[in-house]
């Protein structure tokens, strides 16, 4: 379907993950190695990510959603493949140092990112994701959407 006649468009993002034991190092091809992965979807139509910029038009809701006049939304949603780390040493660099901006947390954004430990972090075991049969494959699973990330189970 095109996008024709509509001016925004909202994506299923999918995160890729290595399971649990696995690393997909950074001098690998991890967009064709990295083939698990989970659907995340806290609530239908999240992830508004293309637009056209119309006057009256604002980003709601940390940036995800729209609102404003005259938005017509794409019936189709797009994919947005997510790869949030490679490895686990890298997830427990990144997540646990994050600081966020005392007026973002005043607006409860970024609350499924605070206090996150590097001794507890870790990727989901292989039978809890789904696999893609290539990187090519186009056949995304969109059923048992996660309600919130991996660091959060």
């Amino acid at each position: 379907m095109a996008a024709e006649g509509w001016n925004v468009i909202n994506f299923d993002e999918f995160v890729f993950v290595p399971p649990m034991g696995e690393d997909a190092s950074e001098h690998r091809d991890f967009y064709r190695e990295m083939l698990h992965y989970y659907f995340f979807e806290p609530e239908p139509r999240r992830l508004m990510r293309a637009w056209k910029n119309m006057p009256g038009i604002q980003q709601v809701g940390g940036g995800h959603n729209l609102d404003g006049p005259g938005l017509r939304r794409c019936p189709e949603n797009f994919v947005l493949r997510h790869y949030p780390a490679l490895n686990l040493d890298h997830a427990r660099r990144k997540y646990p140092r994050r600081r966020f901006a005392p007026e973002d947390l005043a607006k409860k954004w970024h609350f499924n990112r605070l206090n996150i430990r590097a001794d507890t972090l870790a990727f989901p075991p292989k039978e809890r994701l789904k696999t893609l049969s290539a990187a090519d494959d186009k056949n995304f699973d969109r059923l048992q959407a996660w309600k919130g990330h991996f660091w959060n189970r």
